[in-house]
């Protein structure tokens, strides 16, 4: 019996994870970006101290482009390995709100399975924040005849996109304004 026996060797490799979304955050909720919230396809491991590479994430303001440096990556949570936040330290260099700026991510982490990234477009995940109060006294024996403006970090709309102020609530629907009066908070009732 002559038989001829051969043998193949099949090698199987899973594709690499890659970005279904990127949202801007605020976590510290003072106006600046802290973040880029990242959600893969699939389930991937990250360590934290894994080298980045050449991962940026890039904004134009005003014709320069402005490069965040990046802290760290770390799971969203400690049982969801599919969201990572991409951590980035605050950059205050215009001191101007950047809630509703739409960053431009690069990621590549060298040797792992996620696939590279490049020019992808962030999405706004980060929601408009009292940037300024200004306070004018108008009658200082009357405090309820001051006036207050609040500034918020971005314009903000419905989904119908019409502006949010301009057809619904009036402002003192939506803040509540309170006197601090001995020791004592009391709110103002229609201010």
């Amino acid at each position: 019996n002559n038989t001829v026996t051969d043998k193949v060797y099949i090698i199987l490799s899973a594709s690499k994870a890659t970005i279904i979304s990127a949202l801007t955050q605020d976590i510290t909720g003072n106006g600046y970006l802290d973040a880029i919230k990242i959600v893969f396809n699939k389930e991937v491991f990250i360590p934290k101290d894994i080298p980045l590479g050449n991962t940026s994430v890039l904004y134009k303001y005003q014709r320069e482009e402005i490069e965040f440096e990046i802290t760290g990556i770390v799971p969203v949570n400690n049982t969801n390995n599919r969201e990572y936040y991409l951590e980035l330290k605050e950059n205050k260099k215009y001191n101007v709100p950047q809630t509703d700026w739409l960053t431009t991510l690069n990621l590549d982490i060298a040797n792992h399975d996620v696939a590279q990234v490049r020019n992808y477009k962030c999405k706004d995940g980060a929601g408009p924040v009292i940037w300024k109060i200004e306070k004018l006294e108008s009658d200082i024996y009357d405090r309820t005849k001051d006036i207050v403006t609040v500034t918020l970090s971005e314009d903000f709309n419905y989904k119908d996109g019409s502006d949010f102020l301009a057809k619904g609530p009036v402002p003192k629907d939506v803040f509540n304004v309170w006197l601090n009066s001995y020791n004592d908070t009391i709110e103002i009732k229609d201010a």
